[in-house]
């Protein structure tokens, strides 16, 4: 922040002492939301948070922003305060001031912010083979790659690790299960090199680049010193699971299974009993496995081609979002989340096309309100510059 916001707050209260008068509302919210923002991010906050259930303020970080943006408007507002009260005699002599005041404040920012910016030389990429063969090794599953590894193949290919402050909640949660990790572990970067073979397996990791040797699982080849291994039997991106192997349980039974080393995720699903209403007639067990062919078009399509016996669910190792859709053979299906944590769409026995579409939620109405607001500010611009009596 430097100084010169919090040397506006103090010149802002001696002025209102001075004058004897309390600020505006406006600014007397703006000051309890920067002070309640701060004392919440501070420790004795965060660990009076920590007893209470659930994440209600999950980063300091983010918190102090309404700190920050409360002592800038100060700043403001302590700008616009001297250049009025300053006269036509010393009008030059105020604004010399507020302007060296203010590249003081550049300065201050500057030099300061220079401490946490280190220039690096540009990454080496992979060699081409290399990128070839990491791409060869996992078709369309996924890839752990070192979370530090500057390499671009880490971009080019379907990472099962991040480095995100917000991540969805089911596929977070789902991995600290899987995991074995505590549930009130809170992370916002995971490393999927480190992951272990049945959480690898479990999400369809079918390629893993570590430094670090991995003997649980078969190494293949090295990428400039580091070395690629492949894990055997991953879950399939998409894969049809008979009714014989859908269980109807409980959320928390779902993530007792999801713990649990010796369930084998990749054999069966799971999905909560107000689902059933969705599954088609069992019918007879098929005695053949189904034939699936799934195709990824972009980011938000992909198609799967079923051939089944028997009547089913299939699964898609993709994180259940309310912005996904699914239609079978055309005609739209409801959209399952099997595991707590994944895509799953029930289908009848025969051969189906089944197709997922992702669409943002609130785009639609966040566009409207957006160009609403964008209408009043003009308007409201065009208004004041018609009455110079409009304040805003």
């Amino acid at each position: 922040m430097g100084w010169v916001p919090l040397l506006s707050v103090v010149f802002l209260a001696t002025v209102a002492v001075a004058r004897r008068r309390l600020p505006s509302p406006p600014w007397a919210f703006l000051t309890l939301a920067g002070v309640l923002a701060l004392a919440t991010a501070l420790p004795p906050g965060q660990q009076i948070f920590a007893h209470l259930p659930g994440t209600m303020l999950r980063s300091p970080a983010r918190q102090i922003y309404v700190t920050v943006f409360a002592l800038a408007l100060a700043t403001g507002a302590a700008v616009h305060l001297v250049a009025g009260m300053a006269g036509s005699r010393r009008a030059r002599v105020a604004w010399g001031a507020l302007a060296l005041i203010l590249v003081a404040h550049a300065i201050d920012l500057g030099s300061f912010s220079m401490h946490f910016v280190r220039a690096t030389a540009a990454p080496e990429d992979a060699a081409p083979e290399a990128r070839a063969a990491i791409h060869s090794l996992a078709g369309d599953g996924r890839v752990a790659f070192p979370l530090q590894w500057p390499a671009a193949v880490n971009r080019d290919e379907d990472d099962v690790g991040f480095f995100d402050s917000l991540v969805l909640a089911r596929p977070y949660r789902a991995l600290l299960d899987l995991g074995g990790a505590p549930p009130e572990t809170n992370l916002e970067a995971l490393d999927g090199a480190s992951l272990d073979r049945r959480v690898l397996q479990a999400l369809g990791v079918r390629v893993v680049v570590s430094q670090f040797d991995r003997p649980e699982l078969r190494r293949v080849e090295s990428v400039q010193g580091m070395g690629t291994f492949a894990v055997d039997q991953p879950a399939p991106r998409a894969q049809f699971v008979p009714l014989a192997g859908v269980h109807l349980v409980d959320a928390t039974e779902i993530h007792r299974q999801l713990r649990n080393k010796d369930a084998d995720l990749r054999l069966s699903l799971m999905l909560l009993p107000e689902d059933s209403r969705h599954l088609p007639p069992g019918g007879t067990q098929p005695t053949s496995p189904a034939a699936v062919a799934y195709q990824r078009e972009s980011s938000d399509d992909a198609a799967v081609d079923v051939t089944c016996a028997g009547a089913g669910v299939l699964r898609m190792t993709e994180a259940w979002d309310p912005g996904w859709t699914a239609t079978v053979d055309g005609v739209a299906a409801p959209v399952l989340c099997a595991d707590d944590v994944f895509l799953a769409v029930p289908v009848a026995a025969g051969s189906h096309e089944v197709r997922f579409t992702f669409r943002t939620p609130g785009v639609v109405p966040g566009a409207c309100i957006s160009l609403a607001s964008l209408a009043s500010l003009l308007a409201v611009a065009w208004l004041a510059g018609r009455s110079p009596k409009l304040h805003c």
